[in-house]
């Protein structure tokens, strides 16, 4: 990770909640203070390499979720 790389943007401005391991993020979506990040999975970002925390349906890409219905 480039230390001096901005960490991402959400569309409003502001910066996602970004952390430097795996742990950090799940301690923080596990902390019952934390209730909007409660179900989010902890995954590493392709543009800042940070962790990031994000639901499951984000992660995945609309195609895929369709053909998962598809016999």
């Amino acid at each position: 990770m480039n230390a001096f790389m901005e960490p991402c943007r959400r569309p409003s401005g502001f910066y996602r909640a970004y952390f430097a391991t795996k742990e950090e993020a799940e301690a923080f979506e596990a902390d019952p203070a934390n209730t909007d990040y409660h179900g989010d999975i902890a995954h590493r970002c392709g543009k800042c390499g940070r962790w990031h925390l994000s639901r499951v349906e984000r992660l995945v890409p609309e195609f895929a979720r369709r053909m998962t219905s598809v016999n």
